[in-house]
């Protein structure tokens, strides 16, 4: 293996080592197949091209020798106030495929508020994801009540968990349906 090979994965594992300490809205699964590691990476890939409709729009990094692919992706979720006005966050995300022979792994990460507009135009104070105990009401704007901060955390766990199980399916049943 090259040494740039060996400089990427140590970065790729220490990453993650710091990743799984620091925050809770992180989300892996690891399945196993009976499939080579090419393969899985090729479904991996069509996952990709699936889920977010263009693969090169996304994927940060891709290496089939080592097994990874890294994706960048961002989640809008959105908050009513008033009856007719809105606030818009958005969600920025990390998401490593790691591929080997009969394994598969996913995990989210780095999740973040990148920005976030009162109806669209206005820029109103980032919501950083937080647990139902840890949020500071003096942090959210006057718009946002505590209730619905909390629900958008929600919905942020949800949608981040359902690329989790859609991956896990469309894995698992791709595999199966390989053997016709």
């Amino acid at each position: 293996m090259g040494t740039m090979r060996k400089v990427v994965l140590l970065l790729v594992l220490l990453g993650n080592i710091f990743y799984t300490y620091g925050n809770s809205f992180e989300f892996s699964k690891v399945d196993s197949l009976n499939l080579p590691k090419n393969e899985i990476y090729s479904l991996t890939k069509m996952f990709i091209a699936d889920y977010w409709n263009s693969a090169k729009n996304v994927i940060q990094n891709e290496d089939k020798e080592i097994g990874l692919i890294q994706v960048k992706g961002l989640k809008k979720l959105s908050a009513s106030y008033l009856l007719i006005h809105y606030c818009d966050y958005y969600y920025g995300y990390s998401i490593r495929f790691r591929i080997k022979e009969n394994k598969c792994m996913i995990e989210i990460y780095n999740i973040q508020c990148e920005s976030a507009y009162a109806d669209g135009v206005v820029k109103i104070p980032l919501i950083q994801p937080f647990e139902d105990s840890n949020i500071d009401s003096r942090s959210l704007d006057y718009r946002l009540s505590k209730n619905k901060a909390k629900q958008m955390m929600t919905d942020l766990k949800i949608a981040l968990q359902k690329i989790v199980s859609d991956y896990s399916t469309f894995i698992t049943a791709q595999s199966t349906s390989l053997k016709f």
